[in-house]
């Protein structure tokens, strides 16, 4: 909570950032100077971030120590895959198969093997500490969905509203923060 990591084009290509909560102490994380990076996310020791990139092509998914500031593009057996989010023990992460963008793969975050996590849309991947996993199935006007750990067929969260993007909320300790996708104005609602 101390520190955040987001995505701009304030060096004039779009990089990913790291500032202190209240927007101070500003640092590029990354320095490709081309192509498009974001999706940025911190692991959940806050020792790293991983982030997507098209800087050499496809998109891939890096992981960047910041103490080091060394990205390090995630080795795989699935070629392009972007969106990464960390499980919650930080020792994988959950990524977008680009192709075709409905299939959600877990990947250890040091690179390996990629196993299918979901077959369908599977935006902004959360797990809770119950062990199921929760995500959007669209890019816009979304449901949030649940997995609990050994099923295939995962639940619309009963009585909550659609989000407005697929990446726009967050899954917390007391429960999920969200844009509502039927606020005509952009409010954060829990």
């Amino acid at each position: 909570g101390r520190r955040i990591v987001f995505d701009s084009t304030r060096s004039g290509a779009s990089e990913a950032w790291l500032a202190d909560a209240d927007g101070s102490n500003l640092v590029q994380a990354t320095h490709f100077n081309s192509g498009i990076s974001g999706s940025s996310s911190w692991s959940p020791d806050s020792r790293r971030i991983a982030f997507d990139s098209r800087v050499n092509g496809p998109v891939s998914v890096y992981v960047e120590d910041v103490a080091e500031r060394i990205p390090r593009r995630l080795q795989t057996n699935i070629s392009e895959i972007q969106l990464p989010t960390w499980s919650r023990d930080g020792r994988a992460l959950y990524v977008v198969a680009s192709a075709a963008k409905a299939a959600l793969y877990r990947v250890p975050a040091g690179g390996g093997k990629a196993e299918l996590a979901y077959n369908g849309v599977a935006l902004n991947a959360s797990e809770s500490a119950d062990g199921a996993l929760f995500f959007a199935d669209a890019f816009e006007n979304a449901r949030i969905r649940r997995l609990d750990a050994g099923q295939r067929e995962a639940q619309p969260l009963p009585d909550m509203p659609r989000v407005r993007f697929g990446t726009a909320w967050q899954l917390a300790g007391d429960g999920i923060y969200f844009i509502d996708a039927g606020s005509r104005n952009a409010a954060v609602a829990a």
